[in-house]
């Protein structure tokens, strides 16, 4: 049991770890350390304890802690805080609702932030002893984090450290980083959703039954790095497809691809945009699970009027809610093209010919382009068949309804007829 004093109080926080990756992460002092596990295997808890305990220990430091959006900061982070240490706000730390930073009764400082949406401009000045990067496999949070360890800085005596945390997703940056060939000052630890005492009755069984034995439940499940067999798209690399798009006026058309919810799944909005030169640029992403339609048509509104979308693409199987797009306004169509292998070749040649890029903000596309895999032959092991697995695919559902129509057939590829809504 680690025990952490804020010493304006006299309250002493017990901070009870779980023995192995969440205790070793914790006390860990390298460089660069990274706890990464199962959903539910106290992740967010472990790198927030670290980060107050920091500021507690050396008076005057400045930590800037990030989630990958900012509003995740408002729903997640910030509850998470006052669950944690609310009996002590106001005595021991504050925060300041304006600027997102936490002073500490000693002069310490915690600054609030998004990762993705994080301009560089933004810390060409700031001068840090530690950072902590929550979900840091979501997105391209790699630039960020290069930028964060130039920053590791700030004049004092500081055990200067940057620690992340997170579930991986599959071979992306984090892999290269903290995986089997890291580096000495990169130190991983992992843990598994079963590890977690805390949670609630038959939540990782319940989980385990859904997951079965897959790579995924080995990925969200016990935190491991897996290379997902029979990846689709494995010409897909961070580095190579992911920056920001040009402004909206260089653009001579864009639109944006629908992948309705069903039940607790994700509704997706995938917005891209065409430039003279024909190559496709991602601009922006909006998801959301178990997505009411209403919700769904003022993303749509306010997508449209931000970006000038000229017309949303969506699953042709959503009839009814394509009727309530097309009511409020919103110029829809069913995507036009159905076949699905069609519209994968489409996006596989225009990856290889560096023709398509994705924007940091399409954070659950990039997710899924290192998981998207082909569906395994049942009897040949290590065969895999012409179809993909139907997980992790609906933001590629809705990047593929968007770039078969935003991309214009070479003469090779078959007549696309466009579909109607009846």
């Amino acid at each position: 049991m680690t025990v952490a004093t804020l010493e304006a109080t006299a309250e002493k926080r017990r901070i009870e770890l779980m023995p192995g990756g969440q205790s070793e992460f914790f006390k860990d002092d390298a460089r660069y350390t990274g706890l990464f596990g199962g959903v539910g295997g106290s992740k967010t808890f472990s790198g927030l304890h670290k980060a107050f305990l920091f500021a507690d220990e050396y008076p005057g430091a400045r930590i800037l802690c990030t989630e990958p959006r900012f509003r995740l900061v408002k729903q997640i982070l910030i509850p998470t805080i006052r669950q944690e240490f609310g009996s002590v706000e106001g005595s021991a730390w504050t925060l300041n609702k304006q600027d997102f930073e936490i002073t500490f009764y000693n002069g310490s400082v915690i600054i609030l932030s998004s990762a993705l949406l994080m301009a560089p401009q933004m810390l060409s000045g700031l001068f840090l002893a530690a950072f902590w990067m929550d979900e840091v496999a979501v997105g391209d949070q790699e630039p960020t984090f290069k930028i964060l360890q130039a920053r590791l800085r700030q004049p004092g005596n500081f055990p200067y450290q940057g620690w992340v945390t997170g579930t991986p997703k599959g071979m992306n940056w984090v892999y290269h980083t903290w995986g089997p060939n890291h580096k000495k000052a990169y130190s991983p630890h992992h843990v598994r959703t079963q590890d977690n005492p805390h949670l609630p009755h038959g939540y990782y069984e319940d989980l385990l039954e859904s997951y079965g034995d897959t790579p995924f439940a080995r990925q969200e499940l016990f935190g491991e790095f897996v290379a997902y067999q029979g990846l689709i798209y494995v010409m897909f690399s961070t580095a190579r497809h992911v920056c920001e798009p040009p402004a909206r006026g260089e653009f001579e058309r864009v639109v944006a691809g629908v992948d309705f919810s069903g039940g607790v799944s994700p509704s997706v909005i995938e917005v891209f945009g065409r430039l003279p030169s024909r190559r496709c640029c991602g601009i922006d992403e909006f998801y959301r699970r178990a997505c009411p339609i209403d919700a769904l048509v003022e993303a749509a509104g306010k997508l449209q009027a931000e970006h000038g979308i000229s017309t949303f693409y969506c699953d042709p199987s959503g009839k009814e809610e394509m009727e309530t797009m097309a009511a409020a306004g919103l110029p829809v169509s069913p995507a036009p093209v159905r076949d699905v292998n069609l519209g994968i070749k489409l996006v596989s040649a225009l990856y290889s010919n560096d023709a398509l890029t994705l924007s940091s903000r399409q954070v659950q596309l990039i997710a899924e382009n290192y998981m998207y895999q082909w569906k395994e032959h049942r009897v040949h092991e290590g065969q895999f068949l012409d179809e993909p697995v139907k997980e992790n695919d609906h933001c590629e559902d809705a990047k593929r309804y968007a770039l078969t129509a935003l991309v214009e057939p070479p003469g090779t590829r078959p007549l696309i007829i466009p579909t109607s809504i009846n």
